[in-house]
């Protein structure tokens, strides 16, 4: 999708510059005037911000926003005119001026003699330079930030959740190996954004979340990586805190074959042993589904072998990429194919305070309380694979056809160590064991058309078709307390086991169209929309076993010897029953319809103003299958917003903009949060979790205002002040069930939040410094 928005803009920039006419007319004191534009000789692109200039008097003016110039009173005469601009070879032409007239003179610049080599030898490399993510940067309608190819091919970074950290106003929340996993854009939760795949939003394989975890995504795909913080009008209206578009590498000009191996270890590991499983021989289905409706499991039914850590000192990392592609004689036909595997072992330690219930208002209001300090460490084995192949296809110079094919899987094999120290009295340890295999999958296909309707109207349409998957087959725990007091029995003693099995489904069917109208010279017309349905669905079951007694000893305690060994019962029937009556078994289905109309005006030579408005219609639906007594088990939701947005863009100079821009935005629930069912695993920590079916989608006005100033050699200023006034925001909170029951719950706060903040970038590079 963004990739067509690219060619459009392109297209109407070239069009602004090729059919500007010349007026006739009269300067004033029988002078001349000269106008023109100043485009790129490789692409036809218009060049804002360049300086023509006449050497001889010293007269000169920087293009517009659409790459025209006009230089007044200009003595009449054979006349040399210079053009120039940042990263492009400069070019002087020579042009007879007339008394009292009004003459045309355009230029066609090339790439600077070292860019122009780079673009010789790969075709697409100007895409993936600091150069180029620059002047997309400086001409882009909206705020955003991009990261380049370069510069992730020259950071450490594998993963896409290490590498949108390096954008400002971007943190990220980290998973238990110390990866980033998601995007915290300008302060705000991560459920505040969205996250595209070549301009097209894709489904989640979170099994809790609507945004898609970044680590599952390898960083050398990527040809770029967009941060979006001010929406327009064709941009999907979900996202308050920003959006994230990852561009994935194109089809180049002709044949690229490209290697990478590395390899590496983590400090942890050498400092202490990784402890690892084998996630071979798990049980894909739960007893509940291998067996006939009324199976009651028996404690035979569930293995404990991945309970069997093996310890490795200084495990090795690696990583392998290919990349593969090339382009027919005639040009017509493009193809890129690009593969990444990676094998990391990741880690951490840390302490975790267990709260008790939520907030108290004694001593203080919003005391909290804990009950208990976790020492916790976690040894994860992560193999990270990612496909991706791009097929272009352009009959003609009016129409291209493109199909983009993705698919990535990320299995993380991770074992978790915890150690609970009692805040309280008593002489009991307990320790928790416990191995989680988890394995998420995308895949995603999207077939794209541009095509040129006429000199002033272009169409382009998507067509999308993306599936996630998320797998945790016999989630496998054990429980054991180390008795230390001296009037109890002293040793290690089996006190518990549980099996969770879940898997999730998230399948999105989207189409988009765009429809855009050159009406003149500074002015541009869009409309277009987009239908979508996500189907998702959840399946949840689990088994808690308790430790068999043996008969001897104090308290009748099992002694442990090896976790395999150990024997196990259920205390009820319940226990042993599958759990087909749980909430977090459910269907749910969203439908979208989404419909915009967007302008862009050059108000003046230097002003340009991009307004619209952008309606969307939300319908979700779900159905649980707690029992028939739990308020909100099923339910369908409904509503419409109207999300205006208007942006202003001034160009400063050659060098600097000055950007203003108002939208609104929203941002809706995830699925999993309006069912009313409650969840006591969390990944990292267990805390007893439960949705709300009352949970409103939260609405926000947002204002930018950022400076911009682009110097040489890619040098960067950037410096800009955000505000957000947020309706509804959805918070997490602790709700009281009982007197000792809290479950951490989503919420709409009372009132109205607010979000404001500063952000400066500077990017400055002094010889191999930066």
């Amino acid at each position: 999708m963004l990739q067509v928005y690219r060619f459009h803009t392109a297209l109407f920039l070239f069009l602004l510059g090729v059919m500007t006419r010349p007026a006739a007319a009269q300067s004033a004191g029988g002078s001349a005037t000269l106008r023109g534009t100043v485009t790129d000789a490789a692409t036809g692109e218009v060049l804002i911000g360049a300086t023509v200039v006449v050497p001889a008097t010293g007269q000169g003016v920087a293009t517009g926003l659409n790459g025209t110039f006009q230089l007044r009173s200009l003595a009449p005469g054979v006349v040399l005119v210079q053009a120039r601009s940042l990263g492009f070879e400069p070019q002087t032409l020579s042009v007879t001026l007339l008394p009292g007239a009004a003459q045309t003179l355009d230029f066609r610049l090339a790439v600077s003699g070292q860019e122009l080599k780079a673009v010789t030898v790969t075709g697409q490399a100007d895409r993936e330079s600091d150069a180029s993510v620059r002047r997309s940067e400086q001409r882009a309608d909206n705020v955003l930030n991009i990261i380049s190819a370069k510069a992730i091919e020259l950071s450490p970074d594998i993963q896409v959740g290490n590498v949108v950290q390096r954008a400002s106003g971007v943190s990220i929340v980290r998973n238990s190996g110390g990866d980033g996993q998601y995007a915290i854009i300008r302060g705000i939760d991560p459920r505040y954004n969205y996250t595209l795949v070549n301009g097209v939003k894709i489904p989640s394989p979170d099994p809790k979340n609507r945004y898609a975890p970044l680590d599952i995504f390898p960083a050398e795909l990527l040809e770029r990586l967009e941060v979006v913080k001010a929406l327009t009008p064709n941009m999907e209206g979900d996202a308050i805190g920003g959006a994230l578009n990852l561009v994935m590498k194109s089809a180049p000009d002709h044949l690229v074959v490209a290697a990478t191996a590395a390899g590496g270890y983590s400090d942890l590991f050498a400092q202490r042993p990784y402890a690892g499983f084998s996630s071979s021989g798990l049980a894909q289905q739960s007893p509940g589904e291998t067996h006939p409706a009324g199976y009651v499991a028996q404690p035979s039914d569930f293995s404990n072998k991945s309970l069997n850590y093996s310890s490795l000192k200084a495990p090795v990392n690696s990583l392998f990429g290919l990349t593969l592609g090339n382009r027919t004689r005639d040009g017509k036909l493009g193809l890129l194919v690009a593969g990444s595997l990676q094998n990391t072992y990741r880690g951490s330690d840390r302490l975790y305070y267990h709260p008790l219930g939520g907030p108290k208002p004694e001593p203080l209001p919003n005391t909290f309380t804990f009950d208990e300090i976790q020492r916790i460490e976690f040894s994860t084995l992560q193999n990270r694979l990612g496909l991706h192949a791009k097929l272009d296809y352009a009959p003609n110079a009016r129409n291209r056809i493109g199909l983009y094919s993705l698919w990535t899987r990320l299995d993380d094999a991770q074992h978790r160590h915890l150690v609970s120290n009692d805040l309280g009295t008593g002489g009991d340890v307990p320790t928790t064991e416990r191995s989680r295999f988890q394995r998420q999958q995308l895949w995603a296909e999207t077939l794209q058309g541009d095509h040129d309707l006429g000199a002033r109207l272009h169409f382009n349409w998507s067509a999308v078709y993306g599936r996630a998957t998320y797998a945790t087959p016999d989630l496998t725990t054990i429980g054991t307390v180390r008795a230390t007091a001296a009037n109890t029995q002293q040793g290690t003693f089996v006190q518990s086991n549980g099996h969770l099995w879940q898997r999730s489904l998230d399948q999105d069917l989207a189409g988009y169209a765009n429809l855009s109208y050159h009406a003149t010279e500074t002015f541009d017309l869009a409309v277009g929309g987009l239908l979508r349905n996500k189907d998702r669905s959840n399946f949840y079951d689990y088994y808690d076993l308790t430790a068999a007694t043996t008969g001897t000893g104090t308290n009748n305690r099992q002694p442990l010897t090896t976790y395999d060994q150990a024997q196990f019962v259920f205390a009820s029937g319940y226990d042993g029953q599958p759990k087909t009556t749980d909430g977090n078994n459910y269907t749910a289905n969203e439908r979208i319809a989404a419909g915009y109309a967007q302008g862009k005006l050059l108000l003046v030579e230097h002003l340009q103003v991009l307004g619209g408005v952008r309606v969307e219609n939300t319908n979700q639906r779900y159905d649980s299958q707690a029992p028939p007594t739990v308020v909100g088990r099923s339910g369908t939701i409904s509503y419409l917003d109207v999300l205006p947005s208007l942006h202003f863009k001034y160009l400063l100079s050659e060098h600097q903009n000055l950007r203003l821009s108002y939208f609104k935005s929203i941002s809706r629930p995830a699925l999993f949060e309006l069912v009313p069912a409650s969840s006591s695993y969390n990944g990292d920590v267990d805390i007893s979790q439960i949705g709300n079916p009352l949970l409103k989608h939260t609405q926000a006005h947002n204002l930018d205002l950022r400076f911009e100033h682009y110097g040489p050699a890619n040098s960067q200023l950037l410096a800009g002040v955000f505000y957000k006034q947020i309706q509804n925001a959805i918070e997490f909170g602790f709700l009281q069930v009982s007197n000792n029951t809290f479950y951490y719950a989503p919420i709409n706060p009372a009132g109205t939040a607010t979000n404001f903040g500063a952000e400066l970038q500077f990017n400055k590079y002094i010889r191999n410094w930066g």
